[in-house]
C-alpha cells in the first residue's frame, strides 16, 4: 500500500484483502527515495541495471508472480503514451492525464484482491513510477520510467524465459 511516507506495504487496514497473493511481499525501489536521476540531473549508473533487476525479482516472487503478458500489456500502454508526445507531437502536459490514469488501470486490474490479474507488488510498482513522473513533472521524468520499465520487462523475460 502506498501512504503519504512513500513506503509500500501490503497491509491496507483490510480495504484490500489479500486472498491469492503472498501477503508478506513488500515493494521496493531506490527510486522511491532518490528518485531515477542523481543531484547531477543524470541518470543513476544503476537504474537499469542492479535497481532494474531487483524489481524484476520483485515482481517475478511470490505464490503467484507478475506474468510476462501482464508485464507486457501495461508496457505496451506505458509506450502508447510515449509515443503519442513523439509521433503526434502532443505535449507532456496533454498526455500527464493519461500517464496519472495508470494508477486506476492497475488499481483495477489488482481489484481489491478479489479476481486478481495482476498482484499488489505489480500494482504498487505502477504506483511508485507514477507518482514519481508526477513529482519531476517532466516529459524527461515520463521518459527514464519507460527506460526503467523496458529494462524491467527484460530482466523479467531473463528470469522466466518469456513464460506464462
Amino acid at each position: 500500500m502506498y501512504d503519504n511516507n512513500k513506503s509500500f506495504s501490503n497491509n491496507r487496514n483490510n480495504n484490500y484483502p489479500n486472498k491469492n497473493f503472498d501477503n508478506k511481499t513488500m515493494f521496493t525501489a531506490e527510486f522511491i527515495k532518490k528518485g531515477f536521476r542523481n543531484d547531477k540531473g543524470k541518470l543513476r549508473p544503476d537504474l537499469f541495471s542492479d535497481e532494474a533487476k531487483n524489481i524484476a525479482l520483485q515482481l517475478t516472487s511470490g505464490k503467484k508472480p507478475t506474468t510476462p503478458t501482464q508485464l507486457r500489456a501495461f508496457y505496451g500502454e506505458v509506450k502508447a503514451l510515449q509515443n503519442r508526445m513523439e509521433d503526434e507531437e502532443e505535449s507532456f502536459e496533454d498526455i500527464l492525464p493519461f500517464i496519472l490514469m495508470l494508477k486506476s488501470k492497475a488499481d483495477y486490474k489488482y481489484r481489491n484482491g478479489n479476481k486478481q490479474i495482476i498482484p499488489q507488488v505489480f500494482r504498487d510498482f505502477i504506483f511508485a513510477g507514477v507518482d514519481e513522473i508526477k513529482k519531476v513533472n517532466t516529459k524527461q521524468g515520463f521518459d527514464d520510467f519507460c527506460f526503467l520499465f523496458e529494462a524491467v520487462v527484460g530482466f523479467v523475460y531473463g528470469i522466466t524465459g518469456g513464460e506464462k
